[in-house]
């Protein structure tokens, strides 16, 4: 499998984010409006991390192989998925399906692996009102957090508080 990230716009969604996690955070001063908005991207990049998500709106290039194909379907790298568009290969032959694994959304393409396959998948949320609430309220708490300890005495450990466990039940797929 060949992932290749094309386009990824890491300022939208801090930006729109900003002023709720400010009235979250209670600050109603201005001067600290660049540290807030950082710490809104580490909290989606966490999120991103931990989970294999794609939160920020994104475009990339995939080029399954063969063997990503099992049962006429592959896996999506990256949830969740808002438009695809496939290269090397009729477009109407290939579709998404939405499967459940323990509650743990899955997206499949579904089609037959034809050489020279490749996939331009559009991901993420281009804006904030398309978050969920409940993902939309996880990434604020996490930026309160590292806002409310951003001198915390542990260096690399600025996530540890216990109750900032977080699940994936949080992200709803679009497809």
């Amino acid at each position: 499998m060949n992932l290749t990230l094309t386009q990824e716009d890491r300022a939208v969604l801090p930006a729109a984010l900003l002023p709720s996690t400010k009235a979250h955070l209670r600050v109603t001063w201005t001067y600290d409006d660049p540290v807030i908005t950082e710490k809104l991207g580490m909290a989606i990049d966490r999120l991103q991390t931990d989970y294999g998500v794609r939160i920020v709106p994104s475009t990339y290039e995939w080029t399954p192989d063969e063997t990503d194909f099992v049962d006429g379907k592959a896996r999506i790298p990256y949830p969740p998925v808002r438009q695809f568009t496939i290269a090397g290969a009729d477009q109407a032959a290939y579709s998404l399906e939405l499967k459940s694994i323990d509650g743990v959304p899955i997206i499949y393409l579904v089609g037959a692996w034809v050489s020279g396959l490749k996939v331009t998948v559009q991901t993420g949320f281009p804006t904030a009102t398309e978050l969920a609430p409940g993902l939309a309220s996880t990434i604020q708490q996490t930026a309160a957090h590292l806002f409310e300890h951003r001198e915390i005495l542990l260096p690399g450990r600025d996530f540890m508080l216990p109750d900032m466990a977080i699940n994936a039940a949080w992200w709803l797929p679009r497809v």
